[in-house]
């Protein structure tokens, strides 16, 4: 984006934020780091129902904070604030487990055409790709129920 463009390239999603209560602070961010552990604690947070809290937390470390979301004592933390063993996380994150499982879901995203955050796949059918109006998710719900 070059370097003017990206000081201003946040400013529509740190104005929506700052609407809704998300405090984004960009600036904090130091790197881009793996996603991998961060997305095989998601799938075992999901085992005891967690997976909205841990994602929260992700986003709030990462897009808030600047943590390092593949760094294993962030992760820890994280588990254990919401509701998982901390010590059996980081010995499963030093570990393969989910690895491959992992890889494969996101083939498998981008094989139906997923190719940023969020989206939306209506029906099997129809899929959209970023932020929307209410209204427009709303539209095509709509349209899908009355084609089913």
């Amino acid at each position: 984006f070059g370097a003017e463009k990206l000081k201003t390239i946040h400013d529509p999603l740190i104005a929506a934020g700052r609407d809704d209560g998300v405090p984004y602070e960009f600036e904090k961010i130091t790197r881009t780091p793996s996603s991998m552990n961060a997305h095989r604690l998601v799938r075992w947070a999901h085992l005891i129902g967690s997976q909205r809290t841990v994602m929260e937390a992700l986003f709030m470390a990462y897009w808030s904070w600047g943590k390092d979301i593949s760094d294993i004592e962030v992760l820890k933390t994280i588990a254990i604030v919401n509701g998982l063993n901390g010590d059996e996380i980081a010995e499963e994150l030093a570990s393969d487990r989910d690895r491959v499982e992992v890889l494969e879901e996101a083939r498998l995203v981008q094989e139906i055409g997923v190719t940023g955050v969020p989206t939306f796949v209506v029906n099997r059918k129809y899929v959209v790709v970023g932020a929307q109006p209410v209204q427009s998710l709303v539209a095509l719900i709509r349209k899908a129920t009355s084609e089913a």
